[in-house]
């Protein structure tokens, strides 16, 4: 494969093989090769992480995370529950996209990339990624809404308050 500036360019084939879509066939195919030393075992651990397949629907999944909690803010948690599919939905597609710069999308042609995005529609990673993304949105959704809850009692309590404290008037202090 060429080069470009101390950058190895990956092909379509090469990349379905570097990324494949069982974890378990990864980890065992790259401690079972010859590949793997105490040497280059951090770099090998670390190197997925580096790459745009991995990035890609962090990325995405967050900005989607962070527009839904900017609309729903402190409401109820059946709302984090059910708008969660639409981030679930977003973290999905970042998985697909970023399968496509991985590949990468530029060098390939119409066919290829449908072959590629249609690889990648059941993928294990693309489902885990819609689960993942889904979850997070529901549990930190219920510890907001908790929070959230908290927050308008106690603002509420203060109102009240307030509010008592302005009905009895002003007083003389000694």
């Amino acid at each position: 494969m060429d080069e470009i500036a101390g950058v190895r360019q990956v092909g379509f084939r090469e990349a379905d093989r570097r990324f494949p879509d069982d974890l378990t066939a990864l980890l065992r195919r790259e401690l079972t090769s010859n590949d793997v030393t105490g040497e280059n075992i951090g770099q090998t651990a670390i190197a997925p992480l580096t790459t745009w397949g991995f990035w890609t629907p962090v990325v995405v999944f967050f900005l989607g995370f962070w527009l839904l909690g900017a609309i729903i803010n402190r409401g109820r948690w059946g709302l984090w529950v059910v708008f969660g599919i639409i981030v679930g939905v977003i973290a999905y597609g970042g998985h697909i996209l970023g399968q496509l710069f991985e590949a990468p999308f530029w060098k390939l042609s119409a066919s290829q990339g449908l072959d590629l995005v249609g690889e990648q529609l059941l993928a294990p990673l693309a489902i885990a990624a819609f689960v993942f993304a889904r979850e997070l949105t529901i549990w930190f959704g219920a510890w907001v809404a908790r929070s959230g809850a908290r927050k308008t009692e106690l603002n509420a309590e203060a109102q009240r308050e307030y509010e008592r404290t302005l009905e009895a008037g002003p007083t003389l202090s000694r």
